[in-house]
C-alpha cells in the first residue's frame, strides 16, 4: 500500500565515521547529511548500540530533533537542578544500560521511541547526537556508538 501523504527516511549515524566529535567525546557527535531532509513530522530510533559505563540509563538526545513534548524524569536528588533537567528534557528516549555485558543494544520493537512534531521541522542537514547519563551529565562512552533514526516527512501533492 502506498502512503501518498508521507515519505520515510532511515539515517544511520555512528561516532566512528562522524565528521565531528564534540570536545573529542564519543558521547556527543555530529553527522552531516549528504542531502537535506525536509518537513519532518515524526522521528523514532530504530536501533542503537553503545558501551556506557557508570550509569543505569542513557538519554539519547539530538539537538535538531528536540521535542518540547518529551519530558524525562531524573533521580530524585536532581529534580531541583535546572541544568540537569534541561539537558535530558527533549530527549528522544531513555534506555536502560546493560550492566553485565557492557554493550547495550536497543531494537526498534523493545519499546516505542516515537516523537511527533506539531509544526514540521523544515530542514535537516545534520544530526547532533548526545548521550547523557542518569545525572544529566555526558555519559562515559568506552567505544563506538551507533544510532539509526527513522524520519517521517510530509509529502505535498506528489501522488498520482
Amino acid at each position: 500500500m502506498t502512503d501518498c501523504n508521507y515519505e520515510y527516511y532511515t539515517i544511520q549515524t555512528d561516532s566512528v565515521s562522524s565528521t565531528v566529535w564534540i570536545d573529542g567525546n564519543q558521547a556527543q557527535f555530529t553527522s552531516h547529511l549528504m542531502r537535506p531532509i525536509k518537513d519532518i513530522v515524526e522521528v523514532s530510533i530504530v536501533n542503537c548500540s553503545f558501551d556506557v559505563t557508570g550509569s543505569n540509563v542513557v538519554y539519547i538526545k539530538s539537538d535538531e530533533l528536540t521535542s518540547l513534548f518529551n519530558i524525562n524524569t531524573l533521580n530524585s536528588d536532581l529534580v531541583s537542578v535546572p541544568a540537569a533537567k534541561s539537558k535530558t528534557n527533549g530527549s528522544l528516549t531513555r534506555i536502560a544500560v546493560e550492566a553485565s555485558s557492557g554493550r547495550t543494544i536497543f531494537k526498534q520493537f523493545d519499546f516505542d521511541t516515537t516523537s511527533r512534531y506539531i509544526t514540521p521541522i523544515r530542514k535537516l542537514d545534520r544530526l547532533t547526537s548526545r548521550l547523557y547519563d542518569e545525572n544529566g551529565d555526558l555519559a562515559t562512552v568506552r567505544s563506538n556508538t551507533f544510532i539509526t533514526y527513522k524520519l517521517k516527512c510530509s509529502l505535498e501533492n506528489l501522488c498520482i
